[in-house]
């Protein structure tokens, strides 16, 4: 009876257990190493996205103030656009812009503004951090006569 009991007992291996673990501690490691990369990744799109939609805000904004204004309101003085009652500008050694006295966007690397007789053309470029890089768009805004 004791050498049936022996003969018949079934079960894993100190070594087949060891090996186990092992694997499984590998398919847990690649799997959590692909998770943080794409939380990441999912950050740092986020935050460019963000400033994209900041500076497309922005020329949207001025782009709605210049068609609402007559042309001959529209004027640059020094590093300010002036659109009729409104004012854009940069604070001089920062990187916040301005719309009268309210901030549109504390992430601004530069803000030119071009006055011709027939147009205005609008170049603005976001700061770049750690998460994304710089963002520069620009437009042309003709004057409807």
């Amino acid at each position: 009876m004791l050498r049936r009991l022996k003969e018949s007992e079934k079960g894993f291996t100190l070594v087949e257990l060891l090996a186990v673990l092992a694997i499984l501690s590998l398919v847990i490691l690649l799997a959590g190493s692909i998770h943080l990369f794409g939380q990441k990744q999912f950050a740092e799109q986020t935050a460019q996205v963000e400033t994209v939609n900041d500076v497309r805000y922005i020329l949207a904004s001025i782009e709605k103030d210049i068609r609402q204004t007559k042309p001959e309101e529209v004027k640059k003085d020094k590093d300010k656009l002036v659109t009729g009652s409104s004012t854009y500008y940069k604070s001089r050694n920062g990187t916040t812009l301005f719309k009268d006295s309210l901030v549109l966007s504390d992430k601004i690397k530069t803000f030119e503004a071009t006055v011709n007789q027939d147009s205005v053309e609008i170049k603005i470029t976001s700061t770049a951090d750690s998460n994304s890089e710089a963002t520069e768009l620009s437009t042309t805004i003709y004057f409807r006569r």
